[in-house]
């Protein structure tokens, strides 16, 4: 393992206990961005995603892009400078969103020293996020794609808009 030492000679104990952030790294802030369409699936919430990740890197923040895998394309690839990591689903439409909620939750835990802060572009499909970050102590952002869809709790059905509006009452930060 490298060793990388601080300006007054000390060891950095996060290399040295392999979390793997570098010393320039770890002051920098570190976003996972939820879009569950990117790049080359299509949605304007996923063009907003992509616009927002390059500029943060631009201004020198960390960041990784989480999808879900639509189109068959590469789990992990780097699109117009950002990193773009797509988890797998299950192909049957009803099935897609419950598949990725439940990848997502197990790519937020098994990561969860990877990133500070979860920033969702939707609510339905990145609900999850909201209780997943309180559970690990991570700050979340939600950007509400569509006012008369996102927020629509009722038309969601009794059961479903009870559970997505306590799901995502559980973010810390809303944007609209």
């Amino acid at each position: 393992m490298q060793r990388h030492e601080d300006e007054a000679g000390r060891l950095d104990s996060d290399l040295q206990h392999g979390s793997g952030v570098a010393p320039a790294a770890r002051n920098r802030a570190r976003i996972c961005m939820l879009s569950f369409y990117f790049s080359p699936a299509y949605s304007g919430s996923a063009e907003q995603a992509h616009n927002l990740s390059r500029r943060l890197l631009r201004r020198g923040l960390l960041l990784e892009v989480v999808s879900a895998n639509l189109t068959g394309s590469p789990p992990v690839e780097e699109l117009g400078g950002v990193r773009v990591r797509r988890l797998p689903i299950v192909k049957k439409k009803t099935l897609q969103i419950p598949s990725f909620s439940l990848s997502l939750a197990w790519y937020l835990f098994r990561h969860r020293s990877e990133y500070q802060i979860v920033h969702a572009h939707g609510t339905f499909q990145h609900a999850v996020a909201s209780v997943i970050c309180r559970a690990l102590g991570k700050k979340s952002i939600l950007k509400i794609a569509m006012g008369n869809s996102d927020l629509a709790f009722q038309r969601q059905g009794r059961t479903w808009g009870r559970i997505n509006r306590f799901l995502v009452r559980r973010f810390d930060r809303y944007i609209a």
